[in-house]
């Protein structure tokens, strides 16, 4: 081999192994981009899926909260009802069990 050929093949050398390391950073850097994009993409979903739990929980709130007055009136409005009943029976009630009692 000559002088000539030897530098040929040391320049042709030298430009491959400069286009490997552009091809070896070009794929890290599309590496890095898509695991960026895969971390984006989750994070948006994990952000939309955290608003809407935070979403369904007000509404549960709110129906419990809503449910809970509504028992609560239920309650108060049979509680008053069984006072009422009571009051007005009391008495005969007790004399009922007295006299079931005495027989």
């Amino acid at each position: 081999m000559e002088i000539q050929d030897i530098k040929a093949l040391i320049e042709l050398d030298e430009a491959t192994r400069k286009d490997i390391e552009e091809a070896h950073r070009v794929k890290n850097e599309l590496k890095k981009s898509v695991a960026d994009a895969k971390q984006k993409i989750s994070d948006e979903t994990w952000k939309a899926v955290k608003e809407q739990v935070e979403l369904t929980k007000v509404e549960i709130d709110t129906k419990v909260k809503q449910a809970s007055l509504d028992n609560k009136e239920t309650f108060e409005n049979s509680s008053s009802q069984l006072r009422t009943i009571f009051e007005k029976n009391h008495k005969q009630w007790c004399l009922q069990i007295v006299e079931r009692c005495l027989k």
